[in-house]
């Protein structure tokens, strides 16, 4: 077996020997009192910062209207919204969300609409406010 050869650079020093004059160091038999209570300090401040829980997590399944605040905020056509869906479904995400329910979801709010000329615009804006709940 050859011997390593180690570069001559000046940043560096190759490995040097144990031998009398420098012996193996042996690490100390008891810790003493500075360097535990500086380690002990460290530990109870990382110990208050992190505390697991033993309680299981708890999931929060989608309802129906979740998932309407999800497609509206993604703004989400009808055809992507039903795609959200179905792909959702099969991961148990859902809890008693009908995905078919997206290809109605703006007649609540169509009869508070008028179309006339190209124009839309809303009839009734008191009603649809109490439809949402804002007196």
């Amino acid at each position: 077996m050859q011997p390593i050869k180690y570069p001559e650079l000046e940043s560096s020093s190759g490995p040097i020997a144990h031998d009398l004059t420098r012996p193996v160091p042996e690490p100390p038999k008891k810790l003493s009192q500075k360097s535990s209570l500086s380690l002990s300090s460290s530990k109870s401040n990382s110990d208050r910062e992190f505390l697991p829980t033993l309680e299981q997590p708890k999931y929060h399944l989608i309802t129906t209207e979740d998932f309407n605040d999800l497609v509206r905020d993604l703004n989400l056509s009808k055809n992507k919204a039903e795609l959200l869906g179905s792909r959702l479904k099969p991961w148990n995400l859902f809890d008693d969300v009908i995905i078919m329910d997206q290809r109605t979801r703006h007649e609540t709010f169509l009869t508070f609409f008028t179309k006339e000329d190209g124009l839309c615009f809303c009839n009734d804006i008191k009603g649809m406010f109490e439809e949402f709940g804002i007196p």
